[in-house]
């Protein structure tokens, strides 16, 4: 799965550094990639903004002290909400570029 991890401006970069640290090393070992939002199969937020690019794409928040206490954890919260709306999404066929998101506190 193509993933993008999108964080709040007010993080700063020594934050985000450390959190990436933490998740992307569990996700990239279950086979995923971390991509630019553009290309993502999935978003993840960790804050309610939602950017323009997200647009159309499958998403969902997780909570970030949770997501860097526990980066596996966060990963099945990812696999939920991406199959839980994949699923969802096949069944109630939306109209093409909907968006979809979901809060989940791993």
């Amino acid at each position: 799965m193509k993933i993008a991890l999108y964080y709040p401006s007010y993080l700063g970069e020594g934050r985000i550094a450390l959190l990436n640290a933490r998740l992307q090393p569990v996700l990239i070992a279950a086979g995923n990639t971390i991509v630019p939002i553009e290309q993502s199969d999935v978003v993840v937020l960790f804050d309610n903004h939602i950017p323009a690019k997200a647009h159309g794409k499958i998403g969902g928040i997780l909570d970030l002290q949770s997501a860097f206490n526990d980066p596996q954890k966060a990963w099945q919260a990812i696999q939920t909400f991406s199959d839980t709306l994949n699923s969802q999404a096949k069944e109630n066929s939306p109209p093409e570029k909907e968006k979809f998101v979901i809060a989940v506190t791993a």
